[in-house]
């Protein structure tokens, strides 16, 4: 789990927050899963969201999530109608320790918010930089970038290499 997570509670289950991409726990790692709709997001959103506004009222969304503003915050809510939805995040299973290293074979790779072109980028990693991998969903690479974010490459620029598992 990146470690500037929030936290947020909502009808009894507990999602976590990092660059606009949410998860839930399953099994022991966590899913990448779509935030429900009426579920308070404290604070600001994350870099990369998009201002919308339809009859009026203001609408925010990032990675076909759309919110309403709220005291202190936004809340989750339903595309406004005739809105263009991106597909909503893939589902990965993100350990919590790193499945190895992906070094950067392009000249300078972007890091998305999530697993696809369509995402905004946070920030890009040079060729030769080591990435700690901790999950995968088609062709795209969950890993951490240097300077502390987390985010999705596209594996195609990368070489892999898997954690060893200590031995004795």
């Amino acid at each position: 789990m990146p470690r500037s997570h929030q936290e947020y509670a909502y009808q009894g289950t507990r999602y976590y927050g990092h660059g606009g991409v949410y998860y839930r726990p399953s099994g022991h790692g966590y899913v990448v899963s779509r935030p429900p709709r009426g579920m308070f997001i404290r604070g600001g959103l994350p870099l990369g969201f998009a201002t919308l506004v339809v009859a009026g009222l203001t609408y925010y969304t990032l990675a076909g999530i759309f919110y309403r503003p709220a005291p202190n915050g936004y809340v989750v809510v339903d595309a406004p109608a005739g809105a263009v939805v991106n597909s909503p995040p893939a589902q990965i299973v993100a350990p919590s320790e790193s499945q190895g290293t992906a070094v950067v074979t392009s000249p300078l790779l972007n890091v998305r918010s999530g697993p696809g072109r369509n995402y905004p980028v946070m920030t890009a990693v040079p060729q030769g930089v080591n990435l700690a991998i901790y999950g995968q969903s088609s062709g795209w690479l969950y890993v951490q970038a240097p300077n502390g974010q987390f985010g999705w490459v596209a594996q195609r620029f990368t070489n892999i290499f898997a954690a060893t598992t200590p031995s004795g």
